[in-house]
């Protein structure tokens, strides 16, 4: 079969048009979803950290190490995410964890609290994610909190265990995140 037989020459700048507003609204369609899935992670991702710090061991947490976190708040309205998120491994021999904890307000005030974080079940089990040796452990210490004043925070931290160094403890972060 000759090639003029099955494609006429008459029809061929009929095709090639066809095929190239075919081609142009393909690439419409796929630049305008593009654009509405941009616009969606922007407003779905974007997370305002008020602070996000991590403090990171090589051979444990010394029982004198202070851990110090400081953030600003200009936003008295919103509410706040607050949580601790803590990286052990397998060399940790507790089901928990006692932090001593100071917070010092914009105006110097001070609270000063214990927290207990639950790391595992009776059985040894972690409550942690990971799939080595390491575990990543995160724990909510409000959901939404209120910063009454606006100002600078400064947060103090030290571990509660008795054991220096805390053997096992690789990183413990401090996030606030703006909701």
């Amino acid at each position: 079969m000759k090639m003029t037989e099955w494609l006429p020459l008459t029809t061929l700048p009929v095709l090639m048009t066809d095929i190239l507003i075919v081609g142009l609204m393909k690439i419409k369609k796929l630049i305008l979803t593009s654009a509405v899935m941009m616009t969606i992670m922007l407003f779905t991702s974007c997370k305002h950290y008020v602070c996000d710090k991590y403090y990171n061991f090589e051979k444990g947490w010394p029982i004198e190490d202070t851990l110090q976190y400081s953030f600003n708040i200009d936003d008295t309205e919103g509410s706040y995410k607050v949580k601790f998120n803590l990286r052990v491994s397998d060399e940790y021999k507790y089901r928990n964890m006692f932090l001593f904890t100071k917070t010092i307000f914009p105006d110097n005030a001070q609270k000063i609290d214990t927290l207990q974080f639950i790391l595992s079940d009776e059985e040894g089990n972690s409550y942690g994610k990971g799939i080595s040796a390491n575990k990543e452990l995160e724990f909510v210490i409000d959901d939404a909190a209120r910063f009454v004043q606006r100002g600078h925070y400064s947060f103090e931290v030290l571990q509660g265990m008795r054991d220096n160094p805390l053997e096992g403890v690789n990183s413990l972060g401090f996030v606030i995140i703006q909701n």
